[in-house]
């Protein structure tokens, strides 16, 4: 196996770091994980090679056959040495590559299934290497490159395109919140939506917004919790804040993303519904009921310290504001007409977040 040598000691340790945040380890083990994953024995050989050797080639110069062989390897040293499962070792392997140049960060993944076994009739939605939009635009090129009808089609950036090409309803999010307890502020509400522009607004304090008013932004794009290689996501983010601004001139929002995703927590289930952008920070929203106002709603956000360790006080009981979401989609007065019509299906993917996929039941 090759050996790859970081730059800096800094990375390597951060790199420790984020690993031990994010799967609940030990600083110890993941510092084993990281010498195993990248050629050495022990963490003390990796530390004396680093500044003594030439640094290896970081992921991001590689060309995908390369970097892809190097992924290849992680995954194998993670199944075969740390007896982790298949998805969640290909999901670390994209996500928190020691070998990457990016500063490493914790990312969301589900502790609960980390060393399951492998069930051979899994849906896995999660392709090796489709992280990256240099290999996802290859494969989808290939997919429908010759298909009828497509020619002269531009497929560039097609991944990204198709992420946020769904339709967004800006009336379903505005009865949401309304349900939710809200006090809207009606004559903002715009019915057709329009990307980059605010759907409605609700009201704060002044020492929140000096315009008394947050935007409210939509969009068709699902985002996962501390996805940070997701830069289609950041686009969004930037293009929502400098309209955010121009409209009230403050830097203060909320910002849907296109489905509100679940994960459990100790037995709790919690409900991640978007971001609030304050004061320069964006941070991530987990919904309940209990949250009727913008300033609970920041306070929340404000609170939320980690959102791989939430405390119990931002569960979604009974998955309360899911179901009520799903409710207001279908135009369902309760949620046992909701059940009794139709069904629920969990997408999810090895981060441990899923989306709920409503279907009509047969009659």
């Amino acid at each position: 196996m090759t050996q790859f040598i970081a730059t800096e000691h800094k990375l390597a340790r951060l790199w420790v770091e984020a690993c031990g945040k994010s799967l609940g380890i030990e600083r110890a083990e993941a510092a084993a994980m990281y010498a195993n994953l990248c050629g050495f024995r022990t963490w003390d050989a990796v530390t004396s090679a680093i500044g003594n050797r030439q640094p290896s080639v970081p992921d991001e110069q590689l060309e995908v056959p390369e970097l892809m062989a190097r992924r290849n390897s992680y995954i194998a040293v993670m199944i075969d040495v740390f007896a982790l499962n298949p998805a969640m070792a290909i999901h670390l392997a994209a996500n928190l590559s020691p070998s990457s140049a990016k500063v490493p960060k914790p990312i969301s993944i589900d502790r609960n299934t980390l060393h399951s076994p492998v069930e051979d009739d899994d849906l896995s939605l999660y392709v090796p290497g489709f992280d990256d939009p240099r290999v996802s635009d290859a494969m989808l090129k290939d997919l429908l490159g010759g298909a009828p009808g497509l020619e002269g089609i531009n497929l560039n950036n097609l991944t990204d395109r198709l992420r946020i090409s769904h339709p967004v309803e800006p009336g379903v999010f505005w009865d949401f919140y309304s349900d939710q307890g809200f006090d809207l502020i009606e004559d903002t509400y715009v019915e057709d939506y329009e990307y980059g522009a605010p759907s409605f607004f609700m009201p704060c304090s002044s020492e929140i917004s000096e315009s008394e008013k947050v935007p409210v932004f939509l969009t068709s794009l699902a985002y996962m919790p501390l996805d940070h290689h997701d830069k289609m996501a950041d686009e969004v983010r930037r293009v929502m804040l400098e309209s955010a601004k121009a409209s009230t001139g403050a830097d203060t929002l909320l910002l849907c993303w296109g489905h509100l995703q679940q994960k459990e927590f100790g037995g709790k289930r919690f409900t991640y519904a978007g971001q609030i952008h304050h004061k320069g920070t964006w941070r991530d929203l987990l919904l309940n009921r209990s949250l009727d106002s913008f300033e609970k709603m920041l306070h929340a956000a404000t609170a939320l310290l980690d959102i791989n360790e939430p405390g119990p006080e931002f569960q979604d009981k009974g998955s309360e504001c899911t179901i009520r979401f799903f409710m207001v989609q279908t135009q369902c007065e309760s949620s046992a007409e909701f059940f009794q019509k139709y069904t629920v299906n969990s997408i999810g993917n090895p981060s441990g977040w899923s989306i709920g996929m409503i279907g009509s039941k047969s009659e």
